[in-house]
């Protein structure tokens, strides 16, 4: 297993590459929020998993357009100052 650090490993799962390509592609979308689990430490004894994880939410961020509900909520406390 790629990331046998979780609850439930999956036998031919995603590889690292392709979880991060599959990162990098819904990052280009509008995104109100994201929830990575099934991340377990104790199951994680290399400490892979976790590693792993870090970097697609990091991946996640760098490449993350967030979707603002108010997108001028900004601008209104800027010019209301």
């Amino acid at each position: 297993a790629y990331a046998p650090g979780t609850g439930d490993p999956i036998p031919g799962g995603l590889t690292s590459s392709e979880a991060m390509s599959v990162i990098r592609q819904v990052a280009k979308f509008p995104l109100i929020g994201a929830d990575f689990v099934e991340v377990a430490p104790a199951f994680d004894v290399a400490g892979n998993t976790s590693l792993l994880a870090a970097y697609l939410i990091s991946e996640l961020l760098a490449g993350a357009n967030f979707f603002y509900p108010n997108a001028n909520y900004h601008e209104e406390c800027i010019t209301s100052t």
